[in-house]
């Protein structure tokens, strides 16, 4: 599910109007890629408590996990509400 989430990330970055401030022709590519590297440090912790107990598993997420998801949900509304340039017809 989450490698569904990331390809559409891809196919959004690819995609997403240009904003002031960046160079010419640069697309949300990099805040995709920035997307997929957060998602592969959360992916990371999953593999490291893979054949762990329910309650470990649900320990290292809190201690670990937890803390990198409010950091992403934070860093994806700050994307969502930056100013974009107008789109060009």
């Amino acid at each position: 599910m989450l490698r569904a989430c990331a390809a559409g990330l891809l196919r959004a970055g690819r995609h997403r109007e240009e904003r002031p401030g960046r160079q010419q022709g640069q697309t949300g590519l990099p805040i995709a890629l920035e997307a997929i590297r957060r998602l592969d440090a959360l992916f990371e912790i999953e593999r490291a408590v893979n054949g762990r107990s329910a309650d470990e598993r649900r320990a290292v997420r809190q201690k670990k996990s937890k803390p990198l998801f409010d950091d992403m949900k934070a860093w994806l509304l700050s994307e969502r509400e930056a100013p974009r340039a107008p789109s060009r017809s």
